[in-house]
């Protein structure tokens, strides 16, 4: 699940010729196919990659650089995208970026081996990171009606909730009717249609050519997520290569020092380090980079269990794990609601407790209930996580944008896109490592020897599937083991936000009414 925020502009935007009603609602499909695209891709693999592991030959390792390419390129390329959209224009990024994530959709569905996946998947991460903030940008220049604008913006915003949602239903039921490639290949179309639709709707604006491009603070901090990511997937794989180890947190160390050493001393930095000293600004990225840790890790590895021990179909599979993510709608709505009265310290302490109590449930649902009890149980407490992600993190554009000056409101916003993705980048990274390290702990063996049933658009159970019971109970133990660490790790990000926002003075109703412009 990502959420994209609400950023105004570091600089004003070219000056967009006014179109007609019908015109601008038809812009705004065409906008929110790009950022559905952005959203699909974020989580339409989790239900594929039993078969893409089988047909490509992935190892563990390699399966889940595939899934962490995208975030972790498109978390270190959204720091200065949207500066680069004010120097050549956001019409021309989002079409560039169109272009780019449709030849990239192609590159990944005929993809003949891991290194060209992998490859494909960062470079669909390219193509999303040059649409996502022009999308919104683009949206803001087109809608200068004040309640037109508010709500074309809350439909961007729900598009990127929905479209996260639906990956693993969408890629469930094209695994079971077609090849495992139509994933990527159903990119295709929406792509060519928006790039169509944006040339014939959207006339040409002069571009303001204002800005600099800090290309090279976004390589540094790739290198670094890069380093961090690869030293958790060593340490979790043993017999542990400590050459490998040591020079991955080497790169981390290093790029990371680089990276702080640019802001500091350029001119215009990238990322404006004092920003980091504001607690409200902290807990809006802290917020979302947990959240999203916890619920895309157990989503990553609810998929896992449907599919590899239950025999259960792409489809089901993906119907199931949706839940969580659609009850974030809700959650989001009445955080919302809600926001003016209890403020935005007790609204995220709320909705990250609500998220600890369902992983409990999901616990007790495994260890006490069995059959359809069980099944219940585990479905309305993972559903449960999804309502409080959303209820937390419907607050955290508030506090991001209410804690900075609003010639910083672009370069914050910006953080918290970063944020999510980095949440995203974690999940798969900690929790899609782990899973197989307690899996071979709990007497399992190679997590890599797991084979899903085949694909299959019938049943939502493939008919006469066993899994023995050694390899059932050793599943089970590494899930309970992978939710006990999410959960910690939430109750340490409670205790944090605690006592980050404890002397946080509450946001008056033009602070909040400000942030949601």
């Amino acid at each position: 699940m990502s959420h994209p925020t609400t950023p105004t502009p570091a600089t004003t935007p070219a000056a967009t010729p006014q179109l007609s009603r019908a015109r601008r609602w038809a812009m705004l499909m065409a906008l929110s196919a790009g950022l559905f695209l952005v959203g699909l891709d974020n989580s339409i693999m989790f239900t594929a990659l039993p078969q893409l592991t089988a047909q490509l030959h992935l190892s563990t390792v390699s399966a889940l650089w595939a899934i962490n390419a995208y975030s972790l390129v498109m978390a270190g390329l959204l720091i200065g995208a949207g500066t680069l959209g004010d120097i050549i224009g956001h019409r021309r990024m989002f079409l560039i970026g169109l272009a780019l994530f449709g030849c990239a959709s192609l590159a990944a569905a005929f993809a003949t081996g891991p290194a060209t996946l992998i490859a494909a998947r960062a470079a669909l991460a390219v193509g999303a990171a040059a649409m996502m903030p022009s999308t919104l940008a683009v949206l803001r220049s087109i809608f200068t009606d004040e309640q037109e604008r508010n709500f074309a913006i809350a439909v961007w915003g729900s598009v990127s909730i929905v479209s996260s949602g639906l990956g693993p239903i969408i890629g469930g039921f094209l695994i079971g009717h077609f090849w495992v490639g139509s994933i990527f290949l159903v990119n295709v179309p929406v792509c060519v249609i928006a790039i169509i639709a944006t040339l014939v709707l959207l006339p040409a604006a002069e571009t303001t050519g204002t800005g600099r491009w800090d290309w090279l603070s976004s390589v540094w901090a790739m290198f670094m997520m890069a380093g961090m990511v690869m030293a958790v997937k060593t340490f979790a794989h043993p017999p542990i290569d400590v050459t490998v180890l040591l020079a991955s947190l080497a790169v981390a160390g290093g790029a990371g020092w680089v990276f702080i050493h640019r802001q500091r001393t350029a001119a215009e930095p990238a990322v404006d380090l004092a920003l980091l000293k504001q607690p409200l600004l902290l807990a809006g990225l802290l917020t979302p980079i947990m959240g999203l840790f916890a619920i895309g890790g157990l989503s990553l590895a609810t998929t896992q269990f449907f599919q590899l021990i239950e025999g259960r179909s792409a489809l089901n599979t993906g119907v199931l794990v949706s839940v969580g993510t659609i009850a974030a709608i809700p959650g989001s709505l009445l955080a919302g609601a809600k926001v003016h009265r209890l403020g935005v310290r007790l609204t995220m302490l709320i909705g990250l407790g609500l998220i600890i109590v369902s992983l409990g449930g999901i616990a007790a649902s495994i260890i006490f209930l069995s059959g359809s009890a069980g099944v219940a149980g585990f479905m309305i407490s993972f559903a449960g996580s999804g309502f409080g992600c959303g209820y937390a993190m419907a607050v955290t554009t508030v506090a991001v944008l209410a804690s900075v000056p609003a010639n910083r409101t672009g370069m914050a916003s910006s953080l918290e896109e970063c944020a999510y993705e980095l949440g995203n980048l974690l999940a798969v990274a900690i929790i899609g490592s782990a899973l197989p390290a307690f899996f071979h702990a709990a007497g399992g063996g190679d997590y890599g020897d797991l084979h899903a049933p085949p694909p299959h658009a019938g049943s939502a159970v493939r008919e006469g599937w066993y899994v023995a019971q050694p390899i059932y109970d050793a599943f089970t133990d590494a899930y309970l083991g992978i939710t006990a660490l999410a959960a910690a790790g939430l109750a340490v990000t409670w205790l944090m936000l605690y006592r980050l926002l404890r002397n946080v003075a509450p946001l008056d109703p033009e602070q909040l009414a400000h942030a949601h412009e």
